[in-house]
Formats: structure tokens, sequence, C-alpha cells
């Protein structure tokens, strides 16, 4: 069955169980206006600190504090500074906390070479805990206890950051200290990219770029084997009944798009319809089928570096709500007789239109 949002193109996917919502705000996006370019800054990690907010978090003056030296003090898993951490300009770094050890009541976290740092409480109300701890990053089993979310100012440059951090339990134990990078992107101010702007519609797909096209609209079909006894379908062996093969499952996408804003901000659509063979109420010349229906609208960040061709993308909202997934996705873009492509890691190819596919 054909994937859905960008197919099959996440080269980083981070699927977080969370709550969060920040008062008085909506999603918003808004269609694409020429608007002049303004200056960004440049950032030191002190000011970046200050202009900045963390999700439940107060901004104290001096060091992190040092890990405990107590035997049931919680551990940080040292290979999360091996995965990707992308922020959008106005928008949140998301950092998914994977503990080999103990739990985390809240999180400690400093932009290197800053003069304070973040500290966050898991325990206030709409905390981004994980309500059922899945597995982040796809990389192994271990706990992804909690996220640690820090909104960034809107002006921001194009820059990398490192973000020390650090979690406590409820003792007050604190862990190691791992050292991530943090890409940050400006798009508003990004006059260069102008020109992925506006709406753009899943066309069609191929497995690499040596292979035909295939439309993302064409249905996707299974079969099964059955056998008709006293006009009901039965599945498995039968004595002396022949079997033959009818349609299990039909699946079809809709319709879906994704627009891009020049404030960084987008909003992507999707609709797909799933027809399952419902075996209890089909007779042998009337095959019963329950549909699925679905339509799922996501809001997202999203930059695109011109140099590298590399596309990036951070899910926060999903219909109309904070959702309980956030996913980013960091993929390959080109722009070909004006459609864009994206390519993933294994060649995977999506190409999107302005046009809206006839089908």
């Amino acid at each position: 069955m054909k994937q859905l949002l960008i197919t099959g193109l996440a080269v980083v996917v981070c699927l977080i169980s969370c709550s969060k919502k920040e008062s008085g705000t909506t999603p918003e996006t808004q269609p694409p206006v020429d608007t002049p370019a303004k200056s960004t800054k440049i950032y030191t990690a002190t000011e970046l600190t200050a202009a900045s907010v963390a999700y439940h978090g107060s901004i104290i003056k001096g060091d992190l504090p040092g890990a405990s030296t107590d035997a049931d003090a919680p551990v940080l898993a040292a290979d999360m500074a091996t995965a990707t951490y992308v922020a959008i300009a106005n928008r949140y770094i998301i950092i998914p906390l994977l503990l080999t050890k103990g739990t985390a009541a809240g999180v400690n976290a400093k932009f290197e070479g800053a003069d304070a740092y973040f500290s966050v409480d898991f325990s206030k109300p709409l905390q981004a805990r994980v309500t059922e701890p899945v597995n982040a990053f796809s990389r192994d089993e271990r706990q992804a206890d909690s996220l640690l979310m820090i909104r960034i100012p809107e002006n921001i440059s194009n820059s990398e950051f490192k973000l020390l951090v650090a979690v406590k339990d409820a003792a007050g134990n604190v862990s190691n200290t791992v050292n991530l990078k943090v890409t940050l992107f400006n798009t508003k101010y990004d006059t260069t990219i102008r020109a992925l702007s506006g709406r753009w519609y899943n066309s069609r797909y191929r497995a690499s770029d040596l292979l035909q096209w295939s439309s993302s609209y064409a249905p996707v079909v299974s079969n099964t084997e059955v056998r008709c006894v006293d006009n009901k379908l039965i599945r498995g062996w039968v004595a002396g009944v022949e079997p033959y093969e009818i349609l299990n499952n039909r699946y079809v996408l809709n319709n879906e798009y994704m627009q891009f804003d020049t404030d960084g901000s987008g909003v992507s659509e999707m609709s797909d319809s799933t027809y399952i063979l419902s075996i209890n109420n089909s007779t042998c010349d009337k095959p019963f089928y329950n549909v699925q229906k679905r339509v799922k609208k996501s809001y997202f960040g999203w930059y695109y570096h011109t140099v590298t061709k590399r596309f990036y993308r951070v899910d926060e909202v999903i219909n109309g709500a904070y959702p309980t997934d956030i996913t980013v996705f960091v993929v390959n873009a080109t722009l070909e007789n004006g459609n864009l492509i994206f390519t993933d890691e294994k060649g995977w190819q999506t190409e999107y239109v302005r046009l809206e596919p006839t089908h």
C-alpha cells in the first residue's frame, strides 16, 4: 500500500506520543504573499536562550547541574547525539529523550556557551510526556520517555548550535549530559526559495529513476482465494469445491497536496479510501466490502537548502489540533521542468505538480 504524506521519503522520522498546546494560539496558514525580505539576526547562545521559550520551562542563570552519583540516577542514551534535530524559525526544536535507565520528571537544556539554561518540569498539566512510549527514530526498543520543546525566534538566521541536555527524576537525581547538534533554518526571509512556495499536488511515484513512473492515484489491490458453499464465501480447503480468487482489499489515494507558505509554515491534506472484504457479510454472487475513508490535515514548518538540495519538514499539528505524533522529514528535493521531485536515500521518488491532477 502506498505510504501517505511524502510517500516513502522519510530519512529521519520521529513519531512521539505527546500532548502540547500553547494558550491562545490557533494554527493557521495563509496563501503565499510577496512580502519584502527583512534582516535576520545572528544570535549568540546567550541571546538565543533569552529569545527562546522552553515549553513548561524557566530560564536559570549559570551552568547545568552536574550528573548525580546516585546509582538510581537516570541515564540518557549516548547515541541520541547521532540523530538529526531540525527546527524552523518561529517553531519548535523538538528533542525526544531516550532513556536507558530510570524515568524523567524534567529536563535541563543549555545552548553551549550560554550564560543560562532551561529547566523544564514534566509534572505540569498538558506536559510533553509520552502516554504510550514508542520506538523513537526506529532504532531500538528503549523508552522514548518525554519531549523537550524549545520555540525559537522568528528572525533567527540559518545556523547550528550545540544543545546540552540532561534529565532529572522525581528525586532530583540528574542524568549524564548528551551534546546534540541542532540545525536552525529561516524560510520567511530566504528569498531564494520562493520558487517552492504555493500549493503542490501529489502526482506520481517510482521506486528509482531507472523505472517507469506510476500514478499515485492508481488503485492498489490484492486478491484472496475463496470457495463457494451454499452461497457463502469460505476461506480454506473444502473437499470437492474448486477455489477461485476475488478482490480482498482495494486502496485508493483520493487526493493529496502540500502548501508551502513564504513564512515557513505549511499545510498538507490527504484523503484516501480502503475497501476490505467482509467474508461474513458476503454471498457468492454479491461480495460485501467495508469502506474506510480518511481525511488527514497536517500543519508544519518547512525549509529548502538550495545548496545541498535537502528539504526539511517538521509536522506539529494534525487535523486542527496538536497531535499525538510529531514527524520530521528530511529528503532530497529538486525542481525538474517546473515539477517538484522528492528522492529518498534509497532512490524512491515522488513527484508533486502545481495543477491538481485529474483521476
